[in-house]
């Protein structure tokens, strides 16, 4: 039996849609789902959420679709952003949707690997410009209508680089990128970020392939004059502690 207690707080977590039925009823209509019609960002495999949940504030005229299959990726992204309408600040601080050791004793626990731990969620905002999507990258065309998106993110996918015969798996094949253009806007952009080279290279082929158009293309992204700190993601940081160089493309429709 499977002891994971993120699978339930997903389930009941009103910024998080599970069901499939009801995601693929949204095609064509999520700008009706959000109420209003700015323009939407996808963002493919949400990590930790770290550059999400701090995009829904700092964008609050436009709306964030992430799509993620993990359960505890799912939760805590939502938390995290749900915390950050509420409190933003500049300097990151350690939000409220960390799982942590029982310090009360009447506090609400969950197990975990037999540790208790107890869970403070944040409040919920009344105006939320974001959802998440339990679903595979592979249903975009499922979940989206053409040119419904604007602005897409990929940052560092799985290079499936171990096995050969894995590389079936990667994510930036053309099928999908030739899919992710179809439910782009025209002159909007795909932003995508990976830290292998070998993958890298693979995807400009894979690229060339598509009608997109390479309007940006580096080896070495953050040490260009144009890069933006603010952008960086978790895995991003850790590669920069190991002094890994990060490969970066942004296409344009």
């Amino acid at each position: 039996m499977v002891n994971n207690p993120y699978i339930d707080l997903v389930k009941e977590h009103k910024q998080i849609m599970c069901i499939t039925e009801d995601i693929y009823k949204k095609k064509s209509l999520w700008n009706e789902y959000f109420h209003n019609d700015n323009d939407i960002v996808l963002e493919v495999g949400t990590g930790l959420g770290n550059f999400f949940s701090r995009e829904v504030v700092k964008n609050p005229d436009m709306n964030f679709v992430w799509m993620e299959i993990k359960y505890k990726r799912l939760y805590i992204t939502a938390e995290k952003a749900l915390w950050n309408l509420n409190n933003y600040v500049e300097n990151w601080v350690r939000p409220k949707w960390v799982l942590r050791r029982k310090t009360e004793e009447n506090s609400p626990l969950l197990s975990k690997r037999g540790t208790e731990v107890e869970l403070l969620k944040s409040e919920a905002n009344s105006s939320t410009n974001f959802v998440l999507l339990k679903d595979k990258w592979e249903h975009i065309v499922d979940i989206f209508w053409e040119n419904e998106i604007s602005l897409s993110y990929v940052f560092f996918p799985d290079p499936w680089a171990k096995k050969k015969r894995r590389l079936k798996n990667r994510l930036l094949q053309e099928k999908f990128l030739t899919n992710l253009y179809n439910i782009t806007k025209i002159w909007w952009r795909s932003i995508i970020k990976t830290d292998h080279l070998w993958y890298f290279e693979f995807v400009l082929e894979e690229v060339a392939k598509t009608w997109w158009k390479i309007v940006k293309k580096s080896y070495d992204w953050e040490n260009e004059n144009n890069f933006d700190n603010s952008e960086t993601t978790e895995f991003q940081q850790l590669f920069r502690w190991q002094d890994i160089k990060i490969n970066y493309i942004e296409l344009e429709k």
